[in-house]
């Protein structure tokens, strides 16, 4: 369940990247070199956070 949830995250920060990359350029207008790079990071840290999610069964 942990993995489903790191893939689940990494592919939700990756689609989340580029859009966040592309509203920018739009606003302010300008060629962003590598929109890949920045949204590569932002789902690494979104599947991190999703395979540390923990259960609490209270």
């Amino acid at each position: 369940m942990k993995f489903i949830l790191a893939i689940i995250g990494f592919v939700l920060g990756n689609i989340f990247g580029i859009a966040i990359l592309a509203f920018y350029s739009t606003l302010t207008n300008s060629q962003m070199g590598n929109p890949f790079l920045l949204s590569s990071c932002l789902g690494i840290i979104c599947g991190i956070v999703g395979f540390n999610i923990k259960k609490t069964n209270e």
